[in-house]
């Protein structure tokens, strides 16, 4: 803040000086990119009292506030697209819950078997664990590898837009998707929650599994 306001006064006295004219030479616009986007609120109000102590007539605002409502119908397509993504994950959950559960009840007598040699229900519960979690890590680590596979090809095919609606979605003429390190930290995060409600129901149905269903299912 005191570097902004001592530059800003050092430009002042020095036109001053040279007594220009305050239009000659002048930006109209001048963009700021951050290192930390999340302080970005924090960085603008340092900058208005910096543009204030300097007395310059300049005034800081957000990107999203520069564009107006362009802004906010990029934020309400961002959500609806995070909701349809939020869609999609409750509906792989019932279907991998159901799937496991078939799973279950299909190996009735050998689970039944299982508890009737002893095993407690936290082996049981242990064992569906591990298979639904290696299966959880081969495939979803897999579509996690496409994924990241896919994203510099479409950068590298160049798809353009043609009109403002797919500029507003691809965030610019060119369609250039970015995979970062805490993309695929969010995957992971994603899946493991994922794997974990959809495993409650089925080990549910393997625990209540008794000796006696074997014995009555043959």
């Amino acid at each position: 803040k005191a570097e902004i306001t001592a530059s800003l006064k050092k430009l002042r006295d020095k036109s001053a000086v040279q007594k220009q004219h305050t239009d000659a030479g002048a930006y109209n616009v001048v963009f700021v990119k951050l290192k930390d986007s999340a302080a970005i609120e924090q960085r603008v109000k340092d900058l208005n009292a910096a543009l204030k102590s300097a007395g310059a007539p300049a005034r800081a605002v957000t990107w999203q506030q520069a564009i107006g409502q362009l802004g906010d119908m990029a934020g309400i397509i961002r959500g609806a697209l995070t909701g349809f993504v939020f869609f999609i994950f409750f509906v792989a959950v019932i279907i991998i819950m159901n799937t496991l559960s078939m799973a279950a009840l299909e190996r009735t007598a050998e689970l039944g078997m299982m508890r009737a040699v002893g095993a407690p229900k936290r082996f049981v519960t242990v064992m569906f664990l591990i298979e639904t979690a290696s299966l959880a890590v081969i495939f979803g680590g897999l579509g996690i590898l496409v994924g990241a596979v896919s994203v510099p090809v479409l950068k590298a095919m160049h798809i353009t837009a043609d009109n403002n609606i797919l500029q507003l979605l691809f965030g610019g003429k060119t369609f250039a998707p970015y995979l970062g390190v805490a993309d695929v930290m969010a995957g992971v995060i994603e899946l493991v929650l994922v794997t974990g409600f959809a495993s409650v129901y089925p080990i549910v149905v393997a625990q209540r599994i008794t000796p006696l269903d074997a014995i009555s299912r043959d």
